[in-house]
C-alpha cells in the first residue's frame, strides 16, 4: 500500500486506519458473464467489519477472511 494514499469506507465514509486487515479493497465486475469487452470494472475501498456488515446473514456463514487475518496477526 502506498504510504501516501488515504482511503475512505464507501460504507460509513470514514478515514481507513491501516490496521488488522484494512484497507480493503471492494471490486465490482459487471457483466461477468459477458465477453471480455463486454465488462467493466471499478474498485472501491472499505473496513473489513464495514464490509462483513453489509452481508446477508447467510452469507455471512462464507466469509473467511477473518481466518486469515487473525491467523496472520498470530504470526507477527
Amino acid at each position: 500500500m502506498d504510504g501516501n494514499k488515504h482511503y475512505v469506507c464507501c460504507f460509513c465514509d470514514t478515514f481507513i486506519e491501516p490496521s488488522n486487515g484494512d484497507p480493503c479493497e471492494v471490486d465490482i465486475l459487471i457483466n461477468f458473464d459477458k465477453p471480455k469487452n463486454k465488462q467493466s470494472n471499478q474498485s472501491f475501498y472499505c473496513h473489513i467489519n464495514c464490509f462483513k456488515n453489509q452481508l446477508h446473514e447467510q452469507i455471512k456463514s462464507y466469509f473467511y477472511l477473518e481466518c486469515l487475518v487473525e491467523c496472520e496477526d498470530s504470526i507477527d
